[in-house]
């Protein structure tokens, strides 16, 4: 014989669940109630970028829908489309657009940094981000990043496609990871075999780096002749300084 306690537990849970159902259904109504009011858009990193412009990529997503956005019931907002205009912009990594409770579209945009810029022979000089992409040059602003010269035949999209690409990637991001390196180093030159000389913004030395293989290796050992071999000979002593071989400096 079911107790009372057991009955009540019995009808909790189909009302529970009949209570969620009316709140969804609620909130659907009241959702397909609103219209679009405002359009919000945040940019991760915004102090620190200067490529992509609020109401330009605004500009670009209203332009590219049939109908205007605000004052558009937020049911019939096509977000996925909404999205995929906003990661046309080159300099965006990652777009998403929801709706809120308030009426509201909101954009929310991860934009990509640039962490070099490469200038190839016969071709227009482009940036690069972490992830490899080439980026086309800005009018409106330039990013203060290392130079990087090379005499290979440049690629369109990504510098992994590049002889020694990756390899070359990976040295960029980590000079652009440590604060030491990144200020230090400004500018490389790669040769016609994938050989790279390193400019430095302190001392006049030619830095003879070799493949981009061996990184941590051969920068530790460019560090080591900054603090042993410059406090006792001086920032002018030498004009080369070698670290492309295991186990050795050579300084001229």
């Amino acid at each position: 014989m079911l107790t009372i306690r057991q009955l009540i537990k019995g009808v909790r849970l189909p009302l529970s669940g009949l209570l969620l159902v009316l709140v969804v259904v609620f909130a659907e109504t009241r959702q397909a109630e609103k219209v679009c009011r405002d359009i919000v858009i945040s940019i991760a990193g915004e102090e620190g970028q200067q490529f992509i412009e609020k109401e330009a990529l605004l500009r670009r997503i209203t332009a590219n829908t049939k109908t205007p956005i605000l004052g558009t019931p937020l049911q019939t907002l096509k977000t996925r489309s909404i999205e995929s205009v906003a990661k046309a912009h080159s300099f965006v990594r990652e777009g998403i657009a929801y709706k809120t409770l308030r009426g509201d579209l909101k954009i929310a945009i991860t934009p990509r940094r640039p962490i070099a810029r490469i200038i190839y022979p016969y071709q227009q000089s482009q940036y690069i981000d972490g992830d490899g992409t080439l980026l086309a040059l800005s009018d409106q602003y330039t990013a203060r990043v290392i130079l990087v010269e090379t005499e290979q035949p440049g690629t369109q999209k990504n510098l992994k496609e590049h002889t020694h690409g990756a390899a070359l990637l990976a040295l960029l991001n980590y000079i652009d990871r440590d604060p030491f390196w990144r200020a230090q180093i400004v500018y490389m030159h790669i040769n016609e075999k994938g050989k790279i000389t390193m400019h430095t913004q302190i001392g006049r030395q030619r830095i003879e780096f070799g493949l981009p293989e061996a990184k941590e290796d051969k920068l530790a050992k460019l560090k080591l002749f900054y603090k042993k071999i410059v406090p006792c000979k001086g920032w002018n002593a030498y004009k080369r300084v070698n670290i492309e071989f295991d186990n050795q400096i050579v300084c001229e």
